[in-house]
């Protein structure tokens, strides 16, 4: 798109912007200076604009660290009162413990069954 193809109302607007950016670099060439006097070479960089494509970062609650042998007990809490059982990742999530190594150790602890694919509950 070119300039000709602009519409009045447009290279208003372009104009307003471009005088407002000026003032805007006034401001900010003498507030380096004032920053210099201090002795500082360059100005600190400012922190990045978070990008609009970006989904914001879920914050998610870390689970305490378990001590040694507290993971089966942990399971063991989670399962209490669910005959039909809990998935793997719901039981990550309820434990704190990483999927992986709770399918591991699902498949080698005794008093767990495997209800379902990747279900597990409390032996009856």
């Amino acid at each position: 798109m070119s300039i000709t193809d602009l519409s009045p109302e447009t290279l208003r607007e372009l104009l307003s912007l471009a005088q407002q950016k000026q003032v805007l670099q006034t401001e900010l060439t003498a507030i380096d200076a004032r920053i210099a006097k201090f002795g500082i070479s360059s100005p600190v960089p400012l922190p990045k604009a978070p990008s609009p494509n970006k989904k914001p970062v879920e914050s998610h609650i870390k689970a305490p660290k378990l001590k040694r042998g507290g993971l089966k007990d942990a399971v063991i809490a989670a399962l209490t009162g669910k005959p039909q059982g809990m998935s793997v990742p719901e039981l990550a999530k309820a434990t704190g413990a990483k999927a992986t190594y709770l399918h591991v150790f699902l498949g080698k602890a005794e008093g767990f069954e495997r209800v379902s694919r990747g279900m597990y509950a409390l032996k009856s």
